[in-house]
């Protein structure tokens, strides 16, 4: 008897034990305004890479990549795992390369963001197994206005979802019996860059029925909750027939393309949120989707129509209860202002993917990393394709991340405040940071149009008059002081060094040549005089104290 009373205590001991370890997997918490995601307890901030889409799928592949990466200081690695690899035969999983990766990320140190390549990959349904692809009765497609199938799996087949979402489920069940402890992975993708090409809406007969159907009330109870927060597409797409409480999707939206692309946008959401919901029901992870941009003015199907774009914030979060990250894949020039936009309603920003080198932008990762993490306190930033031979330890993101390790623990104290200010140059020459008592005009050295390189960096106020700076390609021209009878700024210590397990070593302590005005306007980055070429792998890191005076 006390053998099996032995026995049952130590089951529930166990089984106790297990759900606490899941309920501390990865996740978001806020701090101030801003979302912080927690790893092991701890602030974590993702200073990542993304891999081109098949070189997770072989480990022989990935193996000289991995010193690269930590070559490169990044933590994270974003990868995928693609359905038709992950289950070849229905419900025969393959955990080898999944077990793999993992095995190999820790050896290196580094982080995993899984991306689930399932029923659609940049719209298109290309990494669905065969046995999907195969059957189109029970998993029927998209269609053309002229009934023609297309290449995409259609969102409205509960089929499809019922077996996507027992797939997905499996794979996170997996990774939290062999992870859930280490939490080597920390964020999942689910799906990739949805929506549909070469139109704005699904014309099968079974998207026509669902069209034809009332506007979903949580939609609609959404809307109705505040419409001064709607993004002014959804707000003018409704105001076409005078704010409808209720009706069909041409009812309360009008006619035009618009009003197909949204309705799209709420079968995406709803589908990808049933998928995540059985995921999260294993191991409730960290969960994004991601977005290819567009512009509310684009014509739907030139891009993914009803994908995760700013302008379908609104419908998304009405739709998805378990997807914590809306994430932009910025490859447009207005990097600003995408970031800007994807954090509407309290989104949390994270960049899963930036940096097109098919467009030879092969060097501006550092300062959009910089930005992205220092002035928009997001969570993270991943330059796509950093396997590419171009991305070595001869590349300025690795001095970058390099920096930006070492100031980490400062900018997790300080995500959330106005101490922790970002800048980077995206067309003009200046720009000004304001603190509470100083504001400091920064002039690029980098003249607008010079190829893909950029003028960049952080402050970091660590009292009333020290601060820290860093980055490159700029220089402090002007100190203004906005202290009450104190106009006259001078700068008692500029000091070039880095920090060390949280302690700040010396390097060299600045003036003359190395110092605007010879040590009284302003510190240069890198710590040189206009005369010299721009060095854009010195990345520099300085402490200046100003002082304030009559």
């Amino acid at each position: 008897m006390f053998k099996r009373i032995l026995f049952f205590l130590t089951a529930v001991f166990l089984v106790t034990l297990c759900k606490a370890q899941v309920g501390n997997a990865p996740h978001l918490s806020k701090k101030g305004s801003a979302s912080r995601l927690i790893v092991n307890g701890q602030s974590f901030t993702i200073l990542g890479g993304e891999l081109f889409n098949s070189s997770s799928t072989s480990l022989e592949y990935l193996n000289p990549v991995w010193p690269r990466m930590k070559e490169l200081n990044l933590n994270t690695l974003f990868m995928g795992i693609s359905w038709r690899q992950f289950e070849p035969a229905e419900k025969k999983y393959d955990f080898t390369l999944v077990d793999g990766l993992i095995r190999e990320a820790r050896k290196n140190g580094i982080k995993i963001g899984f991306l689930w390549f399932g029923a659609w990959k940049n719209g298109m349904s290309g990494y669905a197994p065969e046995w999907v692809l195969s059957d189109l009765n029970r998993f029927p497609r998209m269609q053309d206005s002229s009934g023609r199938n297309l290449e995409v799996l259609s969102n409205l087949s509960i089929e499809l979802c019922h077996a996507e979402s027992k797939t997905f489920a499996a794979l996170m069940k997996h990774i939290a019996e062999i992870d859930q402890t280490e939490q080597t992975v920390i964020m999942m993708q689910v799906e990739n860059e949805v929506g549909l090409m070469r139109g704005s809406r699904d014309r099968s007969k079974l998207a026509n029925s669902a069209f034809r159907k009332d506007v979903p009330q949580e939609l609609m109870k959404y809307m109705l909750s505040d419409t001064s927060r709607l993004t002014p597409y959804l707000k003018k797409a409704w105001a076409v027939n005078h704010f409808k409480k209720e009706g069909n999707w041409s009812a309360v939206f009008g006619s035009d393309e618009s009003c197909g692309q949204l309705f799209m946008a709420w079968q995406y959401a709803r589908y990808i949120d049933n998928i995540a919901e059985a995921g999260k029901k294993e191991y409730p992870l960290v969960m994004n989707v991601n977005a290819w941009l567009a512009k509310d003015t684009d014509k739907p199907g030139t891009y993914p129509s009803g994908g995760p774009t700013a302008f379908n914030l609104d419908v998304y979060r009405a739709a998805s209860k378990n997807i914590d990250i809306f994430s932009p894949d910025i490859y447009v020039p207005e990097f600003k202002e995408s970031c800007k936009l994807h954090q509407h309603n309290g989104n949390p920003l994270m960049i899963p993917e930036a940096c097109a080198i098919w467009l030879k932008d092969t060097l501006s990762a550092p300062a959009k990393a910089y930005y992205t993490i220092a002035e928009e306190h997001a969570i993270g930033f991943s330059p796509f394709a950093i396997d590419a031979k171009l991305y070595n330890a001869a590349h300025p993101l690795s001095q970058a991340y390099k920096n930006l390790n070492q100031l980490m623990p400062l900018i997790n104290e300080l995500r959330g405040t106005n101490k922790l200010r970002g800048f980077m140059q995206q067309t003009g020459k200046i720009d000004s940071i304001e603190f509470d008592a100083f504001k400091f005009i920064i002039t690029y050295k980098v003249n607008p149009g010079s190829g893909n390189k950029l003028g960049y960096g952080l402050i970091i106020q660590l009292s009333d008059n020290e601060y820290v700076f860093s980055g490159c390609g700029f220089a402090v021209t002007r100190i203004v002081s906005k202290i009450e009878k104190k106009p006259m700024i001078s700068l008692t210590s500029v000091q070039e060094g880095e920090y060390l397990n949280g302690q700040w070593i010396l390097l060299r302590d600045l003036g003359g040549d190395e110092v605007g005005g010879q040590g009284t306007t302003g510190p240069f980055f890198p710590p040189t005089t206009y005369s010299l070429a721009l060095d854009y792998n010195y990345i520099s890191t300085q402490k200046v104290r100003v002082l304030a005076h009559e």
